[in-house]
């Protein structure tokens, strides 16, 4: 009698049935799993499968985890069903308790039933659906953060979220590791939760040590940019007082002379420009505070 190896869909255990058996029983969670392969069994397999990607597609990730799970009951050397059910796992993931874990054993088991000619295909995939993912997880946590901002325990409680969501962008970064903009994203949120006064003392290493890994992928503050576009505004501003000045001398005062209304125009320009570089003085003088901050 020849012995098959299968996997447990809801507890990814080993599994061994022979040919003649129609169902195995996980000994780990006691799930019962139909192994044979009628027609009956296919078609119910492709039912679920739809379902669940109709579900998925609709955003009700409830209904789509528990068609993946029926699918994967049928048919457990589903990558696309492993997939899902991972996927749908992650999104129902809360404020109180996210289900990270479970969404990347999941993906991991995806890798391991897929054809070998589409798994770095299949990486790079779920790498950027990962990533989206644990985004989105972020601006919900960071949304009721902030909404919710003079709750002592508020703040804690997202860095212990943002340590979730950095793990899910690490697993996602070893399967593709060329996407330097989840490095970006993990530096920014260290270097956000570095700073956060309510973290304990290991936390505040742990984001410490993260952000100095990924110091290289820092946003970029393009200073030089900020003030050659300030300079750039403030010399069209310039150059449109004076032709507003000019319509004013002209046709207002009466001043038909062209030489004569250039002149007005730059005498009415000078107290305006006296003031705007006042103005630009103290936007400066405002922003200075913040870069000594940065630095």
């Amino acid at each position: 009698m020849k012995l098959f190896p299968a996997i447990c869909p809801q507890c990814s255990a080993n599994l061994n049935f022979n040919d003649s058996d129609e169902f195995v029983v996980c000994s780990h969670c006691q799930t019962k799993i139909y192994v044979s392969k009628d027609s009956e069994q296919n078609v119910d397999f492709d039912k679920f499968l739809n379902l669940a990607k109709i579900s998925e597609n609709s955003e009700n990730f409830e209904e789509a985890f528990e068609y993946y799970s029926k699918a994967l009951l049928l048919n457990s050397d589903s990558a696309e069903a492993w997939r899902g059910k991972g996927y749908a796992a992650g999104m129902l993931s809360n404020l109180v308790a996210d289900r990270f874990a479970e969404c990347i054993n999941c993906h991991n088991q995806s890798l391991r039933v897929a054809n070998s000619n589409s798994v770095d295909a299949l990486k790079m995939e779920y790498a950027l659906s990962l990533f989206q993912l644990a985004r989105s997880y972020f601006d919900l946590s960071l949304g009721h953060t902030m909404q919710f901002i003079s709750v002592p325990d508020a703040q804690f409680e997202h860095a212990n979220r943002c340590r979730s969501v950095i793990a899910l962008c690490e697993y996602a970064l070893s399967l593709d590791s060329d996407l330097s903009t989840i490095k970006t994203f993990i530096n920014d949120i260290a270097s956000r939760c570095e700073k956060n006064r309510f973290i304990d003392e290991d936390s505040k290493i742990y984001f410490t040590n993260l952000k100095n890994k990924y110091s290289q992928f820092r946003p970029v503050q393009d200073e030089k940019s900020s003030s050659g576009n300030l300079g750039v505004g403030g010399f069209v501003a310039g150059v449109a007082a004076i032709a507003i000045n000019y319509y004013i001398a002209s046709n207002l005062i009466g001043i038909k002379n062209v030489i004569g209304a250039f002149f007005t125009a730059f005498l009415l320009f000078i107290p305006e420009a006296y003031i705007f570089i006042f103005g630009l003085l103290g936007i400066l003088k405002l922003r200075a505070p913040r870069q000594e901050e940065k630095k």
